[in-house]
């Protein structure tokens, strides 16, 4: 999905990253104006790779 500007009225506002399609350990950009940023979405990599080694996801 992408989207150019969020409102604040979009019907996906509600829904978690990953229903939205976005993967774990995606960056993310944002802009507003000139300045633009990016995040990476990472902060529950050490619980997924925990997870994963005792086989669960």
């Amino acid at each position: 999905m992408i989207t150019h500007q969020i409102t604040g009225d979009e019907p996906f506002l509600d829904c978690t990253l990953r229903a939205t399609g976005v993967a774990s350990w995606e960056i993310l950009a944002g802009r507003a104006g000139f300045e633009q940023v990016y995040f990476e979405l990472s902060g529950d990599r050490a619980y997924m790779e925990r997870g994963a080694k005792n086989g669960h996801r």
